[in-house]
């Protein structure tokens, strides 16, 4: 859906973006990672002509963006800052509407979108009526990412979206964030500098240095593959949890024995939890009784949570 084809650009003979290639396919969760400085913004910022490179090509779609009408090109893309963007003067309501607005929609219809949208985001329909300031800091970022799927955009471009909010309300979203249906049908863009952020949303992340790519592929990949070592480098401070966070249960199938001994969780698994899943489940990590049960392919196994961790032994072994 996105190419970017040897794109470059400078500022003040300076240049922050170093002959960058990389494609996104449609439906991706696509992450730009890296420290402060490396690129990650103004990459994004190329997509909806905020910043034109001064070398290369970026398309969407196969075409060339650099000939398209820059408001046509952006009511394609909805765009969600770090901070707040709304307009203060605007209600709730009227924030959402701004792009079904410049589109045309008739009044039920921006109506019931607005409805609709407070409700898988999980905003009480009274503050529809309400103005910014009286929202809290993760209510702010709800509404913020209302307003960019309001018109129900294929492209949604996200930089930091979640770096302005306290670590548990960030937590928070981002487990909505995974499970909101509205978001599965859509190519997805992000911007972040927390790598745990990056591998529990990303499908493909792209790492960056000094304008170039480091390395792009999955989480698993830059895990267990690293290209270079910055990658190695840059991974290795979170090394442990990024494991449990890209590591599946079905993963760990071939390696995971029967316990016979102990009690059953009330918690069953599935293959597509991951490690991570279920290690927090366990309310009592020195509980050597307890057995987590977990489902795969039709069958399932009750495993110790010792049993877990000998399974990651032997898929580490095995990559």
């Amino acid at each position: 859906m996105i190419e970017f084809n040897r794109v470059s650009k400078s500022y003040h003979q300076r240049k922050v973006i170093d002959d960058l290639s990389f494609t996104v396919k449609e439906g991706e969760n696509f992450i730009l990672l890296g420290t402060s400085g490396c690129g990650k913004t103004t990459t994004l910022k190329m997509i909806n002509r905020l910043v034109s490179p001064d070398t290369g090509i970026v398309r969407l779609d196969g075409e060339d963006i650099g000939g398209l009408p820059v408001e046509q090109l952006r009511r394609r893309i909805g765009y969600v800052l770090q901070h707040s963007s709304l307009f203060p003067h605007y209600t709730v309501a009227e924030n959402i509407a701004v792009v079904p607005r410049l589109l045309g929609w008739n009044k039920p219809k921006i109506d019931g979108r607005c409805r609709q949208l407070a409700a898988k985001l999980r905003l009480p329909e009274s503050c529809l009526h309400s103005y910014p300031g009286r929202l809290s800091g993760g209510e702010a970022q709800r509404v913020n990412l209302a307003r960019a799927l309001a018109a129900d955009p294929p492209l949604l471009l996200m930089d930091e979206p979640f770096g302005a909010l306290d670590t548990i309300t960030r937590a928070a979203i981002r487990r909505e964030f995974l499970d909101l249906d509205e978001l599965k049908s859509k190519t997805i863009m992000m911007v972040t500098h927390d790598v745990q952020e990056a591998f529990e949303l990303g499908d493909t992340i792209c790492l960056m240095d000094s304008g170039r790519v480091m390395q792009t592929g999955s989480p698993a990949e830059l895990l267990f593959r690293p290209a270079n070592n910055f990658v190695r480098d840059f991974l290795s401070g979170a090394y442990t949890q990024l494991i449990y966070t890209v590591v599946h249960l079905s993963d760990l199938w071939p390696w995971l024995e029967q316990n016979s001994d102990g009690q059953d969780s009330d918690n069953v698994f599935s293959g597509k939890n991951t490690l991570w899943d279920a290690i927090t489940a366990v309310p009592d990590k020195n509980d050597h009784t307890l057995r987590l049960r977990i489902r795969h392919e039709a069958a399932e196994k009750s495993v110790s949570l010792e049993g877990l961790l000998t399974a990651l032994n032997h898929y580490q072994k095995h990559r």
